[in-house]
């Protein structure tokens, strides 16, 4: 069946990091939505919507999934400027090398993420409370 005539269903097995989806856990039944950032045009909008209104309560939360949407924007001019570059007559295997370039940049975005979580714990505390005695 044609994905775009068949609704939610089950297409991934989530767990969490912190063992909280195992049996007896907190998240043992909860339903998550995988979004393909990479592959589905639609994730832009979907991660700046819930980068908004999560930012009051989310405020680092609402930034890196911003930090991501631009990354993503920039891809997809990428590819839109690659696609207009070859149809002009420009090398492609030239063009690939410095799309593949950017591609990985959204790789560095999220290790520059999980980097900032293992130095300032999960929920950056640590950061928050040497800025506050340094001020």
């Amino acid at each position: 069946m044609d994905d775009r005539n068949r609704g939610i269903y089950r297409k991934f097995f989530v767990s969490r990091v912190d063992g909280s989806s195992g049996i007896g856990g907190k998240h043992e039944h909860c339903f998550h939505f995988v979004i393909d950032v990479d592959h589905d045009p639609y994730a832009g909008a979907a991660l700046m919507a819930y980068a908004e209104v999560c930012a009051e309560e989310h405020p680092k939360l609402s930034e890196d999934l911003k930090k991501i949407v631009n990354k993503i924007t920039t891809i997809s001019n990428a590819r839109a400027f690659l696609e207009e570059a070859v149809e002009n007559g420009t090398d492609p295997e030239t063009l690939w090398a410095w799309f593949q370039g950017e591609k990985e940049g959204i790789g560095e975005v999220i290790s520059q993420f999980e980097e900032d979580e293992a130095e300032n714990g999960d929920d950056g505390e640590e950061k928050k409370e040497e800025e506050t005695k340094n001020k």
